[in-house]
């Protein structure tokens, strides 16, 4: 599931792609103030789920965006794997 597809869908064709990276600006400062607070682990290793996801939907997006909104905050990012698509894990799906 992609979560954040839905800020592409907010936005029409002739939208400006600013406004699309102002929505993910939004989001990544969202999820950096909160990996910087005290939290119980389960709630910021959730966090630390959403800074992963975020960084590879901006990585997907990046040729559109032509900006870097990855997070800049250090959230142990080497202990997760790589996001991936249902479709590129299971291809018999389409058949």
């Amino acid at each position: 599931m992609n979560y954040l597809v839905y800020v592409y869908e907010m936005y029409d064709a002739e939208t400006e792609v600013a406004s699309i990276a102002d929505q993910l600006e939004m989001h990544k400062l969202e999820i950096e103030k909160n990996l910087e607070q005290e939290l119980p682990d389960s709630v910021h290793r959730k966090y630390q789920w959403a800074a992963r996801y975020h960084d590879y939907f901006c990585d997907e997006s990046r040729d559109l965006l032509n900006c870097d909104l990855s997070i800049s905050v250090d959230y142990e990012k080497e202990r997760f794997t790589t996001p991936r698509r249902l479709l590129d894990v299971f291809p018999s799906w389409l058949s």
